[in-house]
């Protein structure tokens, strides 16, 4: 339902204790699958509820955008290579192409 996301400096740096930098929610589900982009500017949640929602990595994760129109929850996805398109993939194995 939450995902934390820590800085790897910070982790090296202090061992456990570090702290997070933003906390991702994905609706009242679990979270099954992240993909960073490609660029490095967005990181993509596909969760239990059915959705894929995109995160901006400036400014500490907030949300850009939801895909919507998947019957069954996410079981996998991934980035273009120009990171301009999510495919992904629902439990029945359907394949979905967001742009």
């Amino acid at each position: 339902k939450k995902v934390f996301v820590f800085k790897t400096d910070e982790i090296c740096s202090s061992g456990m204790n570090a702290k997070p930098i933003s906390e991702i929610a994905s609706g009242n589900e679990d979270i099954a699958v992240l993909k960073f982009s490609p660029n490095g500017k967005y990181l993509a949640a596909g969760s239990h509820d059915n959705f894929i929602r995109v995160y901006r990595v400036e400014q500490n994760f907030p949300l850009q955008g939801t895909c919507s129109g998947h019957t069954s929850y996410i079981s996998a996805l991934d980035w273009s290579e120009d990171s301009n398109y999510i495919q992904s993939i629902v439990r029945l194995l359907r394949i979905f192409v967001h742009y």
